[in-house]
């Protein structure tokens, strides 16, 4: 993966030929083009190339000046006033190879001065941005480095794709895998600002229980809102704007200089289809990074992700890793293949591997095991919720009937034909399977596996597992409306 945090420093050589440029007119680049410091300036000068390169010379020239008086004065001498060697070796009463050493001396020290000026003013930078992110849930996320590599090179790269969505089942990492995303990418030279606004309506903590977010669901309106507090709240101050002119702002802002915004669980929105109208409005050279349980796999300019869950020796590492932070020694002394049960029951879901550690403190493995596979206990009813509960709820009486088959199929998957013979009994033909499969992908309750000229149609182990028990229970009066706990 390519290091966006690179932050590319003034060299001696910059400097020397800005200084060079100092009376030349707007026609000749600067040196500093990709400095964060002469970006911010050259806002404040609107875009005065030459103006903007020579403020930045003066306010280090203003250091220099405290620092070594000689220095800053053969600068001035050469470079402003454009006097010759001679001339100033006479003024200041040394020798003339003694003006070009300290020449040379006090470039050097400029170059150095802009550089620790660069370096403070981007850590300022990443601390802003950081701020706006929500704490990690994670240590180290595992499996992460080539989706991280795959997105970075979207986003990165100039034009399209400007919408990114991270796609996936409840409990995959999309949240996270966004997360550690943007903390690599925020030291990037090339983003103005950044953003971050979740619209997710509930938790799963770590005691295996789903918690209620205590705020209004998200509309684009309040969309809108939240932007403009990260971004604007300088340019606004006191002012009380419409909602078109909230927009306007916002649209001028991010059409004028790139910035990267996410936006976390974007299924919860009220309007989606309002919200990609604005997107679409404010997006180019601005990137958008979206999470997502719903693929809208039918938007034509979105770079959709699927976010598969993690392998089986990544799934181990990750319930050892977490058996180490949460001291089980048991857990993590086990082997391979005791925790390989683990893997077979609920598959690579993150959410379900820390949930089965978790449980271990109270409960055998063998029992935690059982009470997932049997969809028993409080906690095992919760994940189930978490994860399928708001799918499950929208699916029409055909697309259930699809998905219950699905636990017949093998892991290597079933194609369109065989899926079709499967639901015949229960009178769905081909183009009603194709169309419940069509929505089962998009809610990522299924995977679409293949290539070109074939597809096959498979789900995870979790899924597989909640169908055979958690599923019938939802039928029943007793479960027709889970809340929350």
């Amino acid at each position: 993966m390519s290091n966006s945090n690179l932050v590319l420093l003034p060299t001696e050589e910059a400097v020397h030929k800005a200084l060079t440029l100092w009376h030349q007119s707007d026609a000749h680049d600067t040196p500093f083009g990709d400095l964060l410091l002469w970006q911010q300036l050259a806002h404040t000068y609107q875009g005065a190339r030459r103006r903007t390169t020579n403020e930045l010379l003066v306010q280090a020239f203003h250091v220099l000046a405290r620092e070594d008086p000689d220095l800053h004065k053969i600068l001035e001498l050469r470079f402003i006033q454009e006097e010759s060697g001679q001339r100033i070796a006479n003024q200041m009463h040394m020798a003339e190879g003694t003006v070009w050493r300290k020449q040379r001396e006090a470039i050097i020290r400029l170059s150095t001065i802009l550089q620790e000026q660069e370096s403070n003013v981007r850590a300022a930078r990443r601390s802003r941005f950081a701020a706006r992110l929500e704490t990690p849930t994670y240590t180290h996320l595992i499996g992460s480095e080539r989706h991280l590599a795959t997105l970075a090179a979207q986003i990165n790269q100039p034009g399209a794709p400007h919408l990114i969505a991270i796609e996936g089942i409840g409990g995959i990492g999309k949240t996270a895998l966004a997360d550690e995303l943007a903390r690599h990418l925020l030291g990037g030279h090339q983003w103005q600002d950044f953003a971050w606004v979740t619209a997710r309506q509930q938790v799963f903590n770590g005691g295996g229980a789903i918690k209620a977010v205590a705020k209004p669901a998200l509309t684009t309106d309040a969309l809108v809102d939240a932007l403009v507090n990260q971004l604007l709240s300088a340019e606004m101050g006191s002012s009380v704007l419409s909602m078109e002119q909230k927009r306007a702002m916002l649209q001028q802002r991010l059409r004028a200089q790139p910035h990267l915004i996410v936006i976390d669980n974007l299924e919860t929105l009220l309007d989606i289809e309002s919200l990609m109208g604005l997107l679409r409005e404010l997006s180019n050279p601005t990137k958008f990074l979206l999470t997502s349980r719903l693929s809208r796999f039918h938007e034509t300019d979105v770079f959709h992700f699927t976010l598969p869950e993690l392998d089986a020796s990544d799934a181990l590492t990750l319930v050892r890793q977490e058996a180490q932070i949460r001291n089980l020694p048991d857990l993590l002394a086990a082997s391979d293949g005791e925790l390989n049960a683990i893997y077979a029951m609920v598959g690579g879901n993150p959410l379900a591997l820390r949930l089965v550690v978790g449980q271990s403190y109270v409960h055998s493995l063998d029992r935690v095991l059982t009470n997932l596979q049997l969809a028993q206990g409080y906690r095992v009813e919760q994940l189930y919720r978490y994860i399928y509960w708001q799918a499950w709820e929208t699916l029409d009486s055909p697309t259930q009937q699809t998905l219950l088959l699905m636990p017949l199929v093998t892991e290597a998957g079933g194609d369109l034909d065989y899926l079709t013979q499967m639901a015949a009994p229960a009178g769905l033909g081909a183009a009603a399977v194709s169309d419940a499969l069509e929505r089962l992908v998009a809610l990522s309750l299924v995977d679409s596996r293949g290539g070109l000229h074939a597809r096959r149609y498979t789900i995870h182990a979790l899924t597989r597992t909640f169908l055979q028990e958690q599923v019938l229970k939802w039928g029943s009066q007793e479960f027709q409306n889970p809340g929350v706990g």
